[in-house]
């Protein structure tokens, strides 16, 4: 368990190795005068650092700087631990939205006014709603004949 652990974390470290070497070579392709030129260069050396320090001090020693930092700063090690659980919940809605209809190709509602202009608006009626079986399902209101039910326009003459 330890060797796979230890194994994964030189994973990571060469990772972060490679991704900090791509922004490296980023920001050296960058022109001199250019604002972002320095912050990628900096975002670099944070990765060289972060995979440097996982290699020399592997998960166990990354664990114990972390239970040290807690212990010291409580507040702000929990704040972190909030901030990077909301991410990952961000990331894991946004690939379960990309895998199961490709985030945009899902089911799409108009709403008045979202079309281009002077293309006529139409009504989007609601898919019926499926009821267990043997449930008792509410009766439809009734309206007069030439009445529009509320929330709802009628489709266009075609």
């Amino acid at each position: 368990m330890a060797e796979e652990v230890e194994g994964q974390t030189r994973r990571a470290a060469g990772t972060v190795r490679r991704w900090a070497d791509d922004l490296a070579e980023l920001a050296g392709n960058a022109p001199d005068d250019s604002p972002t030129r320095s912050l990628v260069s900096q975002v670099a050396d944070g990765g060289h650092q972060a995979a440097d320090y996982l290699d020399d001090h592997g998960a166990q020693g990354m664990a114990e700087d972390l239970k040290g930092f807690a212990r010291r700063r409580p507040g702000a090690f929990l704040a972190g631990a909030a901030l990077a659980g909301f991410a990952v919940g961000r990331m894991a809605k946004a690939g379960s939205k990309a895998q199961s209809g490709q985030g945009s190709q899902q089911q799409q509602t108009a709403f008045p006014g979202d079309g281009p202009p002077g293309v006529p608006e139409r009504t989007v009626r609601p898919e019926p709603r499926a009821y267990p079986q043997g449930a008792v399902q509410p009766e439809p209101q009734a309206y007069p004949q030439g009445a529009e039910q509320p929330g709802l326009r009628p489709f266009p003459e075609v």
